[in-house]
Parts: structure tokens; sequence; C-alpha cells
């Protein structure tokens, strides 16, 4: 399916995900479906908040973002993105812990209240079954263009129960394309990986390893590898994230590394 018209902002700043070396690799991001792909546990929700973080933060960003959380509440999500921005640890956000008068500016100076309440970034949450119909709704009815959404994660739009796996995520995906295409926006949706990966010595997932065709749909595949996580690094040296580039509709395709501090939730440039 071609986008002809691929920029998700109205000048000639291009936007990226705040990444160096996942920048320099992708390229602006563009209208269309990227996939992030990982085992449980290696920072697939991190990773994306710290992308709407980064973008929140872009002064050159005027659209409005959509952040579809299918398995946290919007007070969690708001925290989060609260403590990636101004650098101001969670547990001092959630705890109404004392904080200094420079961190109170940085509360007070950023616009992510501001963007909430002007509708430039929507949160939305689930209470019971997720539906890709609903987001699709809100987007095709929002009464001001929305340039970006992102979705965590696929697997929760599964229904029990009715046809098989592989059919219903065929289904999500192939409507989140067309979405794309008609309504000329970045979709950023998150997605787990089969169990199998878990007995190979090279624990870095390929498109071979997702639920369904998800590579047919996807106009750039990322997967995420945090060696920390199954002890294979160096404990002497930082931790970090491994990001592979499998498919790039747009650009090249490689390998990049991220810095990573979990107990933050932050990936950041090495």
């Amino acid at each position: 399916m071609e986008i002809k018209n691929t920029s998700i902002i109205d000048n000639n700043d291009s936007l990226y995900t705040g990444f160096n070396e996942l920048d320099n690799l992708i390229g602006p991001l563009n209208a269309g479906l990227y996939v992030v792909g990982s085992r449980p546990g290696m920072g697939k929700t991190a990773l994306l908040l710290n992308i709407t973080a980064n973008l929140m933060a872009n002064d050159n960003f005027k659209g409005k973002i959509v952040y579809v959380s299918t398995n946290d509440s919007k007070q969690i999500n708001l925290e989060r993105l609260t403590s990636l921005i101004t650098k101001i640890p969670i547990r001092v956000i959630q705890n109404d812990e004392i904080i200094s008068d420079e961190q109170l500016k940085l509360m007070d100076e950023h616009l992510i209240l501001k963007m909430v309440n002007s509708n430039q970034l929507n949160i939305i949450t689930f209470n019971g079954q997720p539906k890709i119909d609903k987001i699709s709704s809100i987007i095709q009815q929002s009464k001001s263009p929305i340039s970006i959404l992102i979705i965590d994660c696929l697997q929760d739009f599964i229904k029990e129960n009715e046809s098989s796996f592989e059919i219903q995520i065929e289904d999500i995906m192939e409507s989140l394309k067309v979405l794309a295409s008609e309504q000329n926006i970045l979709i950023i949706i998150s997605a787990s990986i089969e169990r199998r990966v878990e007995q190979r010595s090279n624990k870095m997932p390929t498109s071979n390893d997702l639920i369904g065709n998800v590579e047919k749909y996807a106009d750039v595949l990322l997967f995420l590898l945090r060696p920390e996580y199954y002890q294979i690094f160096d404990k002497n040296e930082k931790t970090y994230a491994n990001i592979s580039v499998t498919k790039n509709n747009f650009g090249s395709t490689g390998e990049i590394e991220l810095a990573t501090e979990m107990d933050k939730l932050l990936f950041k440039n090495k």
C-alpha cells in the first residue's frame, strides 16, 4: 500500500526518535506503521514512553499524539512521562517527596500538563477488552488532526474464543496499515515475541519469531534486546540495549546500541 505523502509535520523540519544512532539508521519518522518487537522484560513499554517523551520535548513538533496503554492507567503513564522529560526520579513524583526549587521549576515550566489539557497529548486506557475499532474512531473523529498514534501492545487486542491469534493479528495489522495511510499518520505499536527465542544462544528476535504475519504490514520493523536480562554482558560495563532494524521501507537496516537505566525506565544515547 503506497503512502503518497509521508510527512507528519507541517513544516520543513523533520521529526526523530531522539536517539542519535537510531535516527541516523532509520532516518526521520514518516507516516506509516512501525513495530517494536521483543520478549517480555526487555523494555518495550519503556522504549515507547521514551520516544513519546522525546517527541514531546521537541520544539519542532506541533502536532497531536495519541498514546494507547492497554495495561497501565493514565496517571501512571503521565508520571512516567513527567519523570522522563524532567529527569526527576519517578519515586519522587509518585510519593510527593520534597523536591528542589530547580525541579519545581522544571515541572512548572514543562509543557506536559499543558499538552494534556490542550488535548495535544491524549492518553487512552481500557477497563475491558481493548478494541482497534474504538481507536480508529477516535483518530478519524478527532476535531484536530492527529500526527502520531503509539500503541502498547498488539497482543492485548486479541480476543479469546474467537478466530486464531494469527488471523486476528493479521486483521489488526491490516486495519492499522489502512489507518496510517488514510489519515497520513505515524503509528508505532509494540508486539510480543514467540517464547522459542529463549531456547537460542542468540537471543535477538527476528521476524520469524513474531506471532502472525506482522512483517507483511510493517513499514519499519525493530527488535529490542537487553543482554543484561539474560546475564550475557560484562558486569563492569554500563547496561545497554540492542535494537535491530530488520525492515525499513524508508531507509536503512542494521543494529545500534542504546544506554539504559531501567530503574528509571530510561533509554538514552550512549
